[in-house]
């Protein structure tokens, strides 16, 4: 037993040269940035307001900075996942021992004891469900001393809440916050930080989607983690469990969406910039989903008051403002969200407009 100890804590004790040569070849950690990881294109309205959110096969992530990030959620993660993070060098000593401890009668990798740096380590270059043994171990250890011979601690509490897995096709925590609970990571309560921290240990089986009993004992378990750490007071750990959480299952609806596939079809004609690119694009259009509500309202209005006697059941309506040219919104289609009503006649090729707007004094 003393002899596998003394190997895990190699790369602890400085010698990256015996470590190198249990563990074979690694990868070097140099360039890793937030801003480098894949994410989605977002698309606004004139004011900034979200009309959709482009992710890849259902997978999401939005890269935001570390100051944005609530704290509460900040001191959540630290509580339960590596309450030395500031004072580690990459690695819990005492993790490691106790985990060589616990893991030397099953000759693999049982008990945790990883770190933050571990787990960013594990994401980036070991990949998922790595198999669990010793040297896989070592190498997330000598990997993660070197990521925090290079990278603040700050840089990569960043780079981890903007990586790791939440549960329900979300990377991330700001992807997360958005999906589970219509907020965003700067924005959440104690109730859902803890909700949201206590997922990247398992997000299926803590899922409050798939197992909320299961995701209330974990909540508990971070809330209990805060408490012990002293960056919340009893008081304030039994206020946020008892907080009935409205959670939301994942959804993809676009506003204005046949606005949002003219913009997409625009970007990809004139710009080259596909929806499966993963660049974080910020695409900021002409539209006013103000008046794209009133135009989706007046369409509705008026197939339903004149549609019977004219015999129609479909219309579409473009509006630009004069003096620009911008568009400001459009319909192209009365079901919108229908899967028959996906073409749009407002701006397709063999559609016969005739007098798509009327300009008034």
């Amino acid at each position: 037993m003393l002899a596998l100890i003394v190997v895990l804590l190699l790369p602890v004790m400085g010698i990256p040269a015996l470590a190198a040569s249990a563990v074979g070849p690694l990868p070097p950690v140099s360039g890793l940035s937030s801003s480098n990881l894949e994410q989605d294109t977002l698309i606004y309205d004139r004011h900034g307001t979200l009309l959709a959110d482009i992710g890849k096969a259902g997978d999401h992530r939005i890269v935001v900075p570390l100051s944005y990030i609530s704290p509460l959620l900040v001191k959540a993660t630290l509580a339960t996942e590596d309450r030395t993070f500031y004072k580690n060098i990459g690695v819990d000593v005492g993790g490691i021992f106790r985990a060589a401890v616990a893991d030397y009668t099953h000759q693999h990798i049982n008990q945790g004891g990883s770190t933050i740096s571990q787990q960013l380590v594990k994401q980036v270059y070991i990949g998922p469900n790595p198999p669990p043994t010793i040297q896989r171990k070592l190498k997330e250890a000598v990997l993660a001393i070197e990521l925090n011979r290079q990278y603040s601690k700050n840089q990569i509490l960043e780079m981890y809440l903007n990586t790791i897995y939440y549960g329900s096709q979300t990377y991330g925590v700001e992807a997360a916050a958005r999906s589970y609970f219509q907020t965003n990571a700067h924005d959440l309560s104690l109730a859902q930080a803890s909700m949201l921290a206590g997922l990247p240990q398992a997000p299926t089986q803590y899922n409050p989607l798939l197992n909320l009993a299961s995701a209330k004992q974990r909540q508990a378990q971070v809330l209990e983690a805060m408490v012990g750490e002293k960056f919340i007071t009893p008081a304030q750990a039994q206020a946020a469990y008892a907080t009935k959480l409205q959670v939301s299952p994942p959804i993809n609806k676009f506003q204005a969406p046949h606005f949002v596939d003219y913009v997409l079809k625009t970007l990809a004609s004139e710009h080259k910039i596909t929806s499966g690119d993963r660049r974080g694009y910020r695409v900021y259009t002409s539209l006013d989903l103000n008046l794209q509500h009133t135009a989706e309202n007046v369409i509705s209005e008026q197939i339903a008051q004149k549609g019977n006697f004219y015999n129609f059941h479909d219309a579409d309506l473009v509006s630009m403002a004069p003096k620009t040219g911008q568009i400001v919104a459009m319909v192209g289609g009365a079901e919108d969200n229908q899967p028959d009503g996906q073409y749009n006649s407002a701006y397709g090729v063999t559609s016969q407009p005739g007098q798509p707007i009327k300009i008034g004094q």
